[in-house]
């Protein structure tokens, strides 16, 4: 029933709840057209849209997720959309554990799966930063906050499914992970205390003089973001132009970032480089796609692809065996934008740096680029070294920032104006209030 053939193409038509169902099929074998009818009379029988179930079918959540996220795309910032990504890469990568398969349809993601992805991603190992590779920095599972934030943002992809026809239900609708609470997420943060502060800067020295990063090394970087509070991306993209030296501030701004890098070309990548120039002109890509990249990723002093998918054949001097790329990109603060009063300590060391300066950069990379460091497992390494227990981050130290100048009498709201929080209830997070502190505060009404 419905079934009919037209030319070479086996078709479709029935009517349907007071519609037509119709559907061009193609050459397929008789038995084959046969069956799939019946399986679509029966479909019908039930109350089904035959056509919506061939298409739920079909429509994995890979293919699902990239459609969503590119319709984000003018709507969020870039790194929100990169951490949507992150979000959906963890859960692309829990469905191959659990289904033993890549492209998993939507339609096959049920609550069960909704609610074993919760403790997976509370027990999993994971790195800070959406970093993959494992290492000793890795800590245990994801925080409440974050999975409270995963489960909210895939309540909404799927949402989206449902009123596209191509699920019926939202696995994640009866899903619940409690929001944390302010003194919940506070718990977990480790403000240093001037002991350990010192601690962990002397380890920092001791690092710097063994592999040899000179003054703009770990001790640095560390020392800076304890008498400032800005956070990582902050301290990686200052540049020069961004201290104000006659004012004695530190300008976070929105801006355009021209980051040139200088590298030597090893003998063994020239035969390599000479047979990709040749034919092109001076403003063509030197790499068309990733797996002429991977040719030279390990060749090459230059590691990331974003990096090498910008260098033009112009950049490529073989006769003097250098690559000078220039990649030009907007940056943006998380937060809001501002000045940063400097220090004494700050002032003095930015001087030093300013004065031996070869990049752009303020904490440079030898190749002239921004800091490369791996600061997210060196502070590990720091810590041991320091004999600091606990789990340190490298964001602790903006915490350590707050809590010491609310310890040494700094009212709140100023503390807010230089952490530049739009909401002070956010500056309570980093600087708590202390016991010790209304103690001390109460003694006002003897005198």
């Amino acid at each position: 029933m419905g079934l009919y053939r037209r030319g070479d193409s086996f078709r479709f038509r029935r009517m349907a709840g007071g519609k037509v169902v119709m559907q061009v099929w193609g050459d397929m074998p008789l038995s084959d057209a046969i069956r799939k009818t019946q399986r679509y009379n029966l479909d019908i029988e039930e109350g089904h849209n035959p056509v919506s179930i061939s298409k739920r079918d079909s429509t994995t959540f890979a293919s699902f997720a990239t459609d969503w996220l590119t319709l984000k795309t003018t709507g969020l910032r870039r790194k929100s959309l990169i951490r949507y990504k992150a979000m959906v890469d963890n859960f692309e990568r829990f469905l191959a554990q659990r289904k033993g398969k890549a492209d998993v349809p939507l339609s096959e993601i049920s609550i069960e799966d909704a609610s074993s992805y919760v403790q997976w991603r509370a027990v999993t190992p994971m790195m800070p930063n959406g970093r993959s590779n494992l290492t000793s920095a890795a800590h245990q599972g994801a925080a409440q906050k974050t999975i409270h934030s995963e489960v909210a943002t895939f309540r909404q992809l799927f949402s989206v499914a449902v009123r596209r026809m191509v699920i019926t239900t939202n696995p994640f609708d009866e899903v619940r992970v409690k929001k944390p609470k302010k003194h919940e997420v506070a718990a977990k943060h480790h403000p240093l205390t001037e002991a350990e502060e010192q601690a962990l800067l002397k380890a920092a020295a001791e690092i710097d003089a063994e592999r040899q990063y000179g003054d703009g090394g770990l001790h640095s970087i560390f020392l800076f973001m304890l008498k400032t509070g800005l956070r990582e991306a902050e301290l990686r993209n200052l540049e020069a132009t961004d201290v104000l030296w006659e004012q004695g501030l530190i300008r976070i701004r929105d801006k355009v970032v021209v980051e040139t890098r200088t590298v030597d070309i090893p003998l063994s990548a020239i035969p390599g480089l000479k047979r990709l120039i040749t034919g092109k002109s001076p403003d063509s890509l030197l790499f068309k796609n990733e797996a002429e990249m991977e040719q030279f990723h390990c060749v090459l002093p230059i590691r990331e692809k974003a990096t090498l998918g910008i260098i033009r054949v112009a950049d490529v001097n073989l006769q003097a065996r250098r690559i000078v790329a220039t990649h030009r990109f907007e940056w943006h603060p998380k937060a809001t934008q501002g000045d940063v009063p400097m220090c004494k300590t700050v002032f003095e060391m930015l001087t030093r740096l300013n004065a031996t300066r070869k990049s752009n950069f303020v904490f440079a990379h030898k190749d002239g680029g921004s800091c490369r460091l791996q600061l997210w497992e060196m502070i590990k390494e720091a810590q041991k070294r320091a004999g600091i227990p606990g789990n340190l981050r490298l964001h602790d130290l903006r915490h350590t920032f707050a809590v010491r100048l609310r310890q040494r009498g700094t009212p709140l709201e100023v503390i807010m104006g230089l952490m530049r929080h739009s909401d002070i209830r956010e500056t309570l997070i980093y600087a708590p209030y202390d016991l010790a502190e209304g103690r001390n505060a109460i003694q006002v009404l003897d005198r």
